[in-house]
């Protein structure tokens, strides 16, 4: 029996002639061959640009912490939307994109009483979800763009 590890690959840009759902399938397939779950993203170069250009303006304003979580075609969504809705934000805003969450600390000292810190990592729908730091999130953006 496989083991399901919160394991995940974002961030390794190529180019290919091939469509999105071959790449997915041939991609997912070699991931199958290891004894455990890897989940992954896949997203083509207009996807991800596309979820960049929606960023709300308090993604430019300095925040303490900003993060993409990417999610898999796993996820729940309507179900993960619900949950993260329901949190109670704690200096903390949240922005739904196409293909991921972007969510935003305000303050350092106030880490340990967000959502993001206290809820999201019990939730069922966190090993299917791919976190990058916003530095990332905006390198590859740069990089894409």
């Amino acid at each position: 029996m496989k083991q399901s590890l919160p394991t995940s690959i974002v961030g390794m840009p190529f180019e290919t002639e091939e469509p999105l759902e071959r790449i997915k399938a041939k991609i997912g397939d070699m991931l199958a061959t290891y004894p455990f779950t890897i989940y992954h993203v896949i997203l083509s170069r207009d996807a991800y640009l596309a979820d960049a250009a929606q960023v709300p303006a308090w993604w430019q304003e300095p925040l303490a912490r900003r993060d993409v979580l990417f999610y898999t075609d796993q996820v729940d969504y309507e179900h993960m939307k619900a949950r993260i809705q329901a949190m109670p934000l704690h200096d903390e805003v949240v922005h739904f994109g196409d293909r991921a969450v972007f969510w935003g600390k305000y303050t350092e000292s106030e880490y340990l009483k967000t959502s993001y810190h206290k809820y999201l990592l019990k939730e069922d729908f966190y090993p299917q979800i791919t976190i990058r730091n916003g530095k990332t999130f905006d390198k590859l953006r740069d990089l894409l763009g």
